[in-house]
């Protein structure tokens, strides 16, 4: 999903229109970190639908559109994004000349190209050379690609023209700063504003405590979560973000109140995904982590077979049985048996080596009863854990395939006259 930086309100007016000033270059701000692969393509044409020249600068997350309209007029613009269009298209644009009075505004101050966080930021807009400057009041808002910062106006008590604009962001960025007077843009607007970090706060991150074991693995479709400890900082924004290979995984952090958070996380695709936790910015301890997110467990695809998972006797037992993983995706298979003590020695293989079958031996040298569990990621597969029965003799062996035969003969019936 591609968003305009400071969402369509920002330059958009009431009817859904774009107003610009004829022969100022005019800048859009796109924030593409969660619109997946894609190219930004736009076209603006004129009322007699000559195109009008325009420059897409795009990075990995973000991209630029800047244009520049020679004449007052009505145009229309157009964006598609990976072949999509974008909403409300088409923009109309109207054009017009700036108005003596707005380039008689003045705006000065390190507030208007450059903050840091956690720090007040300043700067003036001066209206004193402008034309009904007591009746007008200059709208002020600085943007972020992830919220934006209040700004407040102070109007002066001695010079009424004089507004004394402060602001104190808490994460860094690039931001936009908008100045409207009387109802357009001043020259120059929107200000490119670079909020850096706060270098008396950047230990700060250092003294969070992330825990969990989900930190480093997960399953596709399932919930995800990790206990964060921020009680040991100052007041400060703490921020994440989870991108898979394709798709971003969906993150929602729940506040405790009391200075700790538990992070939830739903990954919608397999595969290694980036995990960013940030404190004011800045990466916490471990941050980012390595996610590596399977596909839901399926242990019903494992079979496991062969006469070794069968009751025998002890002189003639074949002690080999099948654990075949094809179809149950991504796994660990744990095979552990418990019988007499000594009574017998475990032995795992491949049948091939590209294979996903793998065969056991466990040899038995005395009779008895051996238990042998066979697991899929943890998790018991059907049948597990299967119950087995050595006999020393043959005897031994019949009288039992006998009482067992009867018991499923009456287990038979009984469930018969249930139906």
């Amino acid at each position: 999903r591609i968003r305009i930086v400071g969402g369509w309100q920002s330059i958009l007016d009431s009817q859904n229109r774009m107003r610009i000033i004829t022969n100022e270059e005019k800048k859009i701000y796109f924030d593409t970190s969660h619109a997946g692969p894609g190219i930004l393509k736009a076209n603006i044409r004129d009322v007699e639908n000559a195109s009008i020249p325009l420059r897409i600068d795009q990075q990995d997350s973000s991209a630029i559109l800047s244009f520049i309209i020679l004449q007052d007029g009505k145009y229309d613009l157009t964006m598609t994004y990976a072949d999509n269009s974008l909403p409300n298209m088409p923009i109309r644009i109207i054009s017009t000349s700036i108005s003596f009075d707005r380039s008689k505004v003045k705006v000065h101050g390190r507030g208007t190209y450059e903050a840091r966080v956690n720090e007040e930021a300043e700067f003036t807009i001066d209206t004193s050379r402008t034309s009904n400057s007591s009746t007008n009041k200059p709208i002020v808002r600085l943007i972020g690609a992830q919220s934006d910062v209040d700004v407040r106006i102070h109007q002066s008590e001695k010079n009424r023209n004089i507004f004394r604009c402060s602001y104190k962001p808490i994460i860094p960025g690039d931001y936009l700063l908008s100045i409207i007077w009387a109802e357009r843009e001043i020259p120059g607007s929107p200000f490119r504003v670079n909020i850096l970090p706060n270098i008396n706060n950047n230990h700060e991150a250092s003294k969070v405590i992330c825990t969990g074991d989900d930190l480093r693995t997960g399953t596709v479709g399932k919930e995800m979560k990790c206990l964060i400890d921020t009680r040991a900082t100052t007041q400060g924004e703490l921020t994440v973000y989870c991108q898979g290979i394709n798709k971003t995984a969906f993150c929602r952090l729940f506040d405790h109140r009391d200075g700790t958070y538990t992070l939830f996380i739903k990954p919608e695709e397999s595969g290694r995904h980036i995990l960013t936790i940030k404190y004011n910015g800045e990466n916490v301890p471990g941050s980012p982590y390595i996610v590596k997110v399977s596909n839901a467990l399926n242990t019903s695809e494992v079979r496991v077979f062969g006469p070794g998972i069968e009751h025998g006797v002890l002189s003639t037992f074949q002690s080999h049985f099948f654990c075949e993983t094809k179809g149950a995706g991504t796994g660990q298979l744990t095979v552990k048996i418990r019988g007499p003590k000594g009574g017998f020695h475990v032995e795992m293989q491949r049948k091939h080596l590209q294979d996903r079958t793998i065969i056991c031996r466990y040899n038995p040298i005395e009779s008895g009863l051996y238990l042998i569990s066979v697991k899929w990621s943890g998790k018991h597969v059907y049948g597990s854990p299967f119950h087995i029965h050595i006999f020393k003799c043959q005897e031994h062996f019949d009288q039992f395939q006998y009482q067992l035969n009867a018991y499923r003969l009456v287990e038979q019936k009984q469930n018969e006259e249930l139906e």
